[in-house]
C-alpha cells in the first residue's frame, strides 16, 4: 500500500481555491506515485507546530515562520515562490505624492500604516530599519491587518505613510509593482516610494526533516515539473499565486534574520 504524504496550507487559499486543490493533490500524487493528503491548517501556528512535530510532511509557510522553523527546529526549507519578473520581494515604505514627508527622516513622530507584527515585508524589515535610523514614528504603533488596507488607509490620509511589498526591477531599481498596484484605491491616489528595502525571502514550501532527502528531492521536483506542464501551472498559480518555484536565497534570509534580530527588544512603537 501507497504511503500517503500530507500537505498542509493555510484555511484562506483551501477556501478559495478548493476546486484547485483537488486538482493540485491529484496531479501531485501521480508525479510523487503515491497519494497526497491537502491538511488545511487552522492558522499558520498549528501549520508550523504540525511540520515541526511531524504531524504534516510539507507545507506552505509565509517567510517568517519558514525560516523560523528552519533555524530552531530544523525543517528544510526546499523552494521560495517566485515574485515578479526578478523572482524575489522588497518591503517598501510609501506615502501620498502631495505628502510633506519626502524622505524616511520625514516619519518622526509620524503615524505609519503597518500590516501586522508577524509580516516580513508589512512590519519587521521597514521598521527594523527605522530603528537603526534612529527613526520613531507616532506611538503607538497602527496595524491594520492587510496589505491593501495599508494602501486604503495612506490614501485616505489616515496614516502618513505605510509599508507593504514591492517587486523591483533588478537593473534599474525602480519599482515594478507594490501593494498599491495590486490593491489600488477606489480613487487614483499617486504615492510617493520613500525606501525599498530588501530582498525578503518569499513564501515557501517546507519539509518535516523526517520526510527523508529522498522524498524532499522528488516533491521539489515534482513541484518544478508542475510547473511547466500548463495545465498544472493554472493550477499551481490558483493556489499559491505564482506557478513557478525556486531555491531558496540565502541572502534573502539573512536579511529577515537581521530583521528579526533588531526588533528582539521591545520596539517603543
Amino acid at each position: 500500500m501507497a504511503v500517503l504524504t500530507t500537505f498542509g496550507i493555510p484555511p484562506l487559499a483551501f477556501e478559495t481555491s478548493r476546486p484547485a486543490a483537488r486538482r493540485f493533490t491529484q496531479a501531485l500524487g501521480k508525479r510523487l506515485s503515491q497519494p497526497v493528503l491537502l491538511e488545511e491548517a487552522l492558522s499558520y501556528s498549528e501549520l508550523a507546530d504540525g511540520l515541526a512535530d511531524g504531524r504534516i510532511d510539507f507545507g506552505w509557510l509565509p517567510p517568517v515562520e519558514a525560516w523560523q522553523l528552519a533555524w530552531n527546529s530544523g525543517v528544510e526549507v526546499l523552494l521560495q515562490a517566485v515574485r515578479g519578473a526578478s523572482g524575489g520581494y522588497h518591503a517598501a515604505v510609501f506615502a501620498r505624492e502631495d505628502s510633506p514627508v519626502s524622505s524616511l527622516t520625514g516619519l518622526e513622530g509620524r503615524t505609519v500604516a503597518w500590516v501586522h507584527r508577524r509580516s516580513a515585508s508589512g512590519y519587521l524589515v521597514p521598521a527594523a530599519h527605522l530603528r537603526d535610523l534612529g527613526i520613531a514614528p507616532a506611538k503607538p504603533a497602527t496595524f491594520v491587518g492587510s496589505h491593501d488596507r495599508v494602501v486604503w488607509t495612506v490614501a485616505e490620509r489616515r496614516a502618513d505613510a505605510g509599508a507593504t511589498f514591492a517587486t523591483v526591477d533588478a537593473l534599474r531599481g525602480g519599482v515594478t509593482a507594490a501593494g498599491w498596484t495590486q490593491y489600488p484605491p477606489e480613487t487614483p491616489v499617486p504615492f510617493r516610494v520613500l525606501a525599498t528595502l530588501g530582498p525578503i525571502p518569499t513564501d515557501a514550501i517546507c519539509a518535516w526533516p523526517g520526510t527523508g532527502r529522498s522524498l524532499q528531492t522528488r516533491f521539489a521536483e515534482a513541484l518544478q515539473e508542475m510547473a511547466q506542464d500548463d495545465g498544472d501551472a493554472v493550477v499551481l498559480d490558483a493556489i499559491f499565486g505564482t506557478s513557478q518555484f525556486v531555491p531558496p536565497d540565502p541572502g534573502a534570509a539573512g536579511v529577515l534574520a537581521r530583521a528579526l534580530s533588531r526588533l528582539q527588544a521591545p520596539v517603543p512603537w
